[in-house]
């Protein structure tokens, strides 16, 4: 599961906002901690909530009228009341699924299920918001969101290759002479790491390594 941090939330949160603009309330199915209480999004300030029950929703409903609110909860939309549905945006308890902002933020229409499925799905994903926090990601070719455009992402805005490095040499050459990229490789960007190295270890053998 991918470990939510201020920056993400503010994406999910613009996910959310895209399905549902005039939403002042969303319900999100999640059951973890936080690290924050609140987080600003466009200028305004959505503060998280916990519910685990209707009458725990229906209380926040009645309190939260005129400020932002996203209400945590365990419960399922099989078990949510029709009045609860009515009142929060999109009219469903939501995910933090983060695939959905990622194919809102590279404009695809559609996701490779292997790029979603694969054993290091979850820190792809991470990688990919981190560098969405603080640069545009590019829209894909054809809408369809796959490895290739994925990688090409973290290797150019991510470790700052310029082009994406496509052979063994001229990944030795960012490693010895791109002392930033390597810096964020190994801590901003730390969970791509053992992807990274199969991906490599796949194109080059050993030496990959």
């Amino acid at each position: 599961m991918v470990q939510l941090v201020e920056r993400d939330l503010q994406v999910h949160l613009r996910w959310f906002k895209r399905r549902d603009r005039s939403a002042r309330v969303f319900a999100v199915h999640f059951e973890g901690h936080l690290p924050v209480e609140e987080v600003e999004v466009d200028g305004e300030l959505w503060r998280f909530r916990q519910a685990e029950s209707d009458l725990a929703m229906r209380s926040i409903l009645v309190d939260e009228d005129q400020s932002p609110v996203v209400i945590l909860t365990s419960l399922r939309n099989s078990t949510l009341e029709p009045d609860i549905k009515g009142r929060i945006g999109g009219g469903e308890i939501l995910n933090f699924d983060v695939w959905q902002p990622l194919a809102m933020l590279f404009e695809a229409t559609g996701i490779d299920g292997r790029l979603k499925a694969g054993e290091h799905s979850d820190a792809i994903a991470q990688t990919l918001m981190r560098i969405a926090a603080t640069k545009k990601l590019p829209p894909v070719v054809g809408g369809f969101l796959d490895d290739k455009p994925a990688w090409h992402v973290i290797q150019t805005a991510g470790l700052g290759q310029e082009r994406g490095a496509e052979d063994l040499s001229e990944w030795l050459v960012w490693a010895v002479t791109s002392g930033d990229g390597v810096e964020r490789l190994f801590g901003a960007y730390a969970d791509i790491v053992p992807a990274l190295g199969e991906r490599l270890e796949e194109e080059f053998g050993a030496a990959g390594r």
